[in-house]
């Protein structure tokens, strides 16, 4: 059961990217472009991303040994 449970994790971290990605643009402006964001949005989105790729990195690292 715990593997199904890291799956869940990574699928929340990989929706919250893509939910950041993907918000309505404002004036036909993406959302990713600077400005668009706030500072607390664009800290949050970083600390997803890093935690996913802390993640990916322990999956390679479990592959290797």
């Amino acid at each position: 059961m715990e593997p199904e449970l890291k799956d869940m994790t990574v699928s929340a971290l990989i929706y919250a990217i893509a939910a950041f990605a993907m918000r309505p643009k404002n004036n036909g402006v993406s959302p990713m472009q600077p400005g668009q964001a706030t500072h607390e949005e664009w800290q949050r989105h970083h600390a997803v991303c890093a935690e996913l790729d802390r993640r990916f990195a322990a999956l390679e690292a479990a592959k290797q040994s």
